[in-house]
C-alpha cells in the first residue's frame, strides 16, 4: 500500500507535469488536444456552474498510454463510507462504480444538450447522446438505468428536479438532494438512500454479462509479460473508447473508432463484391456511390469520439480529493502507471 502522504493543493497541476515527464517509448506517443481541452473546459465551468476547476490534459492515441515510467504521482484508492458494512462493501463498490457511469453519461448527454452550439455537436443533437447512452452503457448497466430511471419517475410525478439531485451528487458530492428523491420511493422500492440502491446493484447484478469481470482481466498487472501487457493494451483500447485514470489527465483511445470503422468497411465492401460479381456491368456506376456509402457507413465511429472525450473529462471534472465521481475515494501519492478500470484496493483492516 501507498505511504500516506499529504495531498497539495496543486495536486491536479503536479500530476499533470508528472505525466508530461514520463518516459515513454514507440507504442505510447499519447496526442494532446489541447484546444479541444481548453474550449470543452470553457465550457464545462459555464454548464456545471464550475468555477475552481483546474483546465486538464485530454489525449488521444491509437492504445492507451502506457508509458515506460510511471505516468501518475496522484491515484484514487477505494474508501469504504461509515455507513456501509465490510460485508456489503463488495457489492457497494460495485454498485456505486455502475451509478457513477451512469450518471456521468447523464450528464455528458446534458453538455451536449445545453452547448448546441459547438461545431462538432451541431449537427449531432439529442441522436448523438441517445446513441452514445444505448451503445456505450444502457445494454451492459440495464439493472442500473432501470433503478434509476425509477428514481426519475417518482421525481417527476412530485415536481422535484432530478437532473439538479444527479448534478449535485455528482459534481459538488452533495448527496442530499439524490438521497431525498431516492427515499421518496421507499414504499415501493424499500430504499432509503443512494447506498441502499448501489449494494442492491452490487447483489443483484447480472452474472453474463459482467462488465466489471471483463474490464478486471484487460487490466495489466505488474507481473505481466510484455506479450501480455500489449494484447491486453490493445484490447482495452478497442474496448474501452476513453479512461480516466488520474488527476487532471483523461484520454481517448482511437482503437474504438478504427475497430468500428473497419468492420462496417469489410462488410460493405464483402456485400458490395458480392454483388458486383453478379452485375458486373454495374461497375462503373456503382463505384462513386459506394465509396459514399462507406464513408457514411463510418460516421458513427467518427462521431462518437467526441461523446467518449466528454465522458472522460466529466469524471475528471466530477473528482476530488475524496470521490471518483460518486465513488468514495482517498487520493493518494502512489507514483505508478494507474490501472484502467479499477481503483487501488482499500488499506486492510
Amino acid at each position: 500500500m501507498p505511504a500516506e502522504k499529504p495531498i497539495p493543493t496543486d495536486y491536479i497541476e503536479a500530476n499533470k507535469k508528472f505525466w508530461r515527464e514520463s518516459e515513454r517509448g514507440g507504442l505510447s506517443k499519447p496526442l494532446e488536444l489541447t484546444r479541444t481541452a481548453r474550449l470543452l473546459h470553457n465550457r464545462m465551468i459555464k454548464t456545471f456552474n464550475l468555477e475552481d476547476a483546474q483546465e486538464p490534459i485530454l489525449t488521444w492515441s491509437v492504445l492507451f498510454d502506457r508509458p515506460k515510467t510511471p505516468s501518475a504521482k496522484y491515484v484514487y484508492q477505494e474508501r469504504i463510507p461509515a455507513e456501509v458494512s465490510k460485508e456489503d462493501a463488495p457489492d457497494f463498490f460495485v454498485g456505486i462504480a455502475r451509478i457513477t457511469e451512469y450518471a456521468t453519461n447523464r450528464a455528458t448527454k446534458l453538455f451536449i444538450e445545453r452547448n448546441m452550439d459547438l461545431p462538432f455537436l451541431k449537427e449531432l443533437g439529442g441522436a448523438y447522446a441517445r446513441f452514445a447512452d444505448l451503445l456505450t452503457y444502457e445494454i451492459l448497466l440495464n439493472g442500473t438505468y432501470r433503478r434509476m430511471a425509477r428514481v426519475e419517475a417518482m421525481a417527476s410525478r412530485n415536481g422535484k428536479d432530478y437532473n439538479a439531485a444527479i448534478e449535485e451528487a455528482l459534481f459538488r458530492h452533495d448527496f442530499e438532494p439524490i438521497n431525498a428523491l431516492v427515499a421518496d420511493t421507499r414504499e415501493y422500492s424499500g430504499w432509503s438512500n443512494l447506498t441502499d440502491v448501489a449494494v442492491e446493484i452490487g447483489k443483484k447484478k447480472h452474472k453474463k454479462p459482467d462488465l466489471a469481470k471483463w474490464m478486471d482481466k484487460l487490466e495489466i498487472e505488474d507481473d505481466n509479460n510484455r506479450f501480455k501487457r500489449g494484447l491486453k493494451s490493445v484490447f482495452a483500447s478497442v474496448g474501452a473508447g476513453g479512461v480516466f485514470r488520474s488527476p487532471g489527465i483523461s484520454e481517448v483511445s482511437g482503437g474504438m473508432m478504427g475497430f468500428l470503422m473497419a468492420e462496417t468497411g469489410l462488410i460493405y465492401v464483402a456485400n458490395l463484391g458480392g454483388y458486383i460479381i453478379q452485375h458486373p456491368e454495374s461497375l462503373g456506376t456503382i463505384l462513386p456511390f459506394a465509396l459514399e456509402n462507406i464513408a457514411a457507413a463510418a460516421f458513427p465511429a467518427i462521431v462518437i469520439a467526441p461523446a467518449i472525450g466528454i465522458h472522460e473529462l466529466t469524471h475528471g471534472y466530477s473528482s476530488n480529493e475524496n470521490f471518483y465521481g460518486l465513488i468514495p475515494a482517498t487520493l493518494v501519492d502512489d507514483e505508478r502507471i494507474p490501472y484502467l478500470a479499477r481503483l487501488l484496493p482499500g488499506p486492510k483492516t
